[in-house]
């Protein structure tokens, strides 16, 4: 841990959101005293912050596009981490943006010794636990998002750390499907039985229930030629997705990516 990147952290203004800067603060736990070589793995950073992996790997993107991180020097993660496919994405906090404070006078907490920094090998040494989650992250890159920017489905999904307050938030998930996939087909409708189908696909796992999850899954099914309906006429819409739970696990395994052609189920 570094006092002055936690520092920083805590005193930019530039990320305001607050479960932003969560995941950035946590961030900055693996950086260096100049905010460099940050290199746990999303699936580390989920267990640090305590959110879904997905909804960690979408607020990266967005501190990527705001400028508040960049992917920094990968050849640090290669010298501590042999394996390519179990090494994490690196990040240097973009420091010299928002000033970074020092620790304020008076205030209970404040400390003075800016020059500890633990050993190297400690930033990033559990990012080798959970390869595939580093694979994914090394090989999608950052979703898109926008920090400055929240929306109204940004703020439904960050009630009570991104889960709905009550019940299924349909029109959050309907609005961050547009958002994210503005090609597919326009949802004309929302008749019971979609509203049952899409309720049955929340409640089937505890990580769907936030927006960010199904926001993040949408960004996902970009990277698919097929469901895009650049291979055949099949293009994917939201009510095929949910109609039934095996539908959504062939989307979530990837059965559509990396050229593998399947049929509608």
């Amino acid at each position: 841990m570094s006092v002055q990147a936690m520092t920083w952290a805590l005193d930019q203004q530039i990320a305001t959101e607050s479960i932003s800067r969560h995941v950035l603060l946590c961030l900055a736990n693996y950086a260096d005293k100049d905010g460099r070589n940050a290199f746990p793995s999303a699936a580390t950073l989920a267990q640090d912050t305590g959110l879904a992996v997905r909804t960690v790997r979408a607020r990266l993107g967005q501190l990527v596009d705001a400028s508040v991180i960049r992917k920094g020097n990968q050849a640090i993660v290669a010298a501590y981490i042999p394996a390519a496919d179990r090494r994490p994405v690196c990040y240097d906090l973009v420091m010299e943006r928002g000033a970074c404070g020092a620790p304020r006078e008076g205030e209970r907490g404040a400390r003075h010794d800016t020059n500890g920094v633990h050993a190297t090998t400690e930033r990033g040494a559990r990012g080798a636990a959970n390869p595939s989650y580093n694979h994914q992250e090394e090989t999608h890159g950052s979703p898109a998002g926008d920090e400055g920017a929240a929306n109204a489905v940004d703020e439904q999904a960050d009630l009570l750390g991104g889960k709905a307050p009550v019940g299924c938030p349909h029109e959050a998930i309907i609005a961050a499907y547009h958002k994210e996939l503005p090609d597919c087909p326009v949802v004309q409708g929302w008749s019971d039985s979609r509203q049952t189908h899409l309720r049955a696909r929340w409640k089937a796992d505890p990580e769907r229930q936030t927006v960010e999850w199904w926001r993040g899954l949408f960004e996902w099914m970009r990277d698919s030629d097929y469901l895009m309906g650049k291979v055949n006429s099949f293009q994917v819409s939201l009510p095929w997705l949910i109609k039934s739970e095996e539908n959504l696990l062939k989307v979530i395994e990837g059965t559509y990516h990396n050229n593998r052609k399947g049929g509608q189920a």
